[in-house]
């Protein structure tokens, strides 16, 4: 699936002639001529066929799927206002043989924000775990290696190891929040679905946000060093924190029971 730039996608309409007077009533059909991104290319151009009564939401629709974006992350824009979804063409000025300016197909702010969200998450993830093989390298050669039973700072040649770098403690403390906060996402989710149909008792949500207030402690005792990742994971686990706060503190407001 296509993701257009946070761009624009710009459309002209086109048929060969000139009936800018018609009415919605006119015959025919014509069509619109999308450009799908910033910057017009040969393979960023798509067509949609639509008539003076389509209406936006159809029109919207038909570029969406043209270019392969979903409907419902998108707007439709028409000299920089979004149309009604059932106003047609004729009454947004989208007239039959008309060179059309000023008509663009947005991506949503929710939207972008959300897939930046889902990239920066990603991109932790990845780092995560590939900072845990790390781990597991060190300890497996910290226990194996042939230095294993000199003295503590001291190489098999008897001279000091370099200093640890700062941010490992913090890198390996937020990446154990990480693993308290996955399976704590997981507990609060089977409650909250259980709480419908059984119920979430008073034991079972103090439990759970205490734990969950124990990590956000954990979160604020871990120094980031001025590091930009580090801030950045604590960062997106406070809100993940806080977010599963909100969900069970939800669902026991709606099916708590003491």
């Amino acid at each position: 699936m296509h993701h257009d730039s946070p761009g624009v996608v710009r459309a002209a309409a086109h048929d060969g002639s000139d009936h800018g007077d018609a009415s919605p009533s006119s015959p025919g059909s014509y069509v619109l001529c999308v450009q799908c991104g910033a910057t017009r290319t040969d393979d960023n151009v798509v067509e949609i066929r639509v008539e003076l009564d389509t209406t936006w939401e159809d029109a919207k629709a038909m570029a969406c799927a043209a270019r392969g974006v979903d409907p419902s992350t998108h707007r439709l824009l028409f000299r920089g206002k979004e149309r009604r979804d059932w106003e047609t063409m004729f009454e947004a000025g989208v007239r039959h043989g008309k060179h059309m300016k000023g008509m663009m197909l947005l991506e949503t702010e929710a939207s972008l924000r959300a897939r930046h969200e889902a990239d920066q998450k990603r991109q932790m993830e990845e780092a995560r775990l590939a900072r845990k093989e790390s781990y597991e390298r060190e300890a497996s050669a910290s226990a194996n290696g042939p230095g294993k039973n000199l003295p503590r700072g001291k190489s098999k040649r008897g001279e000091k190891s370099p200093p640890p770098d700062p941010t490992a403690a913090a890198f390996r403390a937020v990446d154990g929040v990480t693993d308290d906060v996955d399976a704590l996402e997981r507990e609060v989710n089977d409650a909250a679905r259980a709480a419908s149909e059984s119920g979430l008792e008073e034991t079972t949500h103090a439990g759970l946000n205490n734990r969950l207030e124990k990590a956000l402690l954990a979160l604020d005792g871990v120094d980031a060093m001025g590091n930009d990742e580090i801030r950045a994971v604590r960062k997106s686990l406070v809100g993940r924190v806080n977010g599963l706060c909100e969900a069970l503190d939800m669902a026991y407001s709606r099916y708590g029971r003491p």
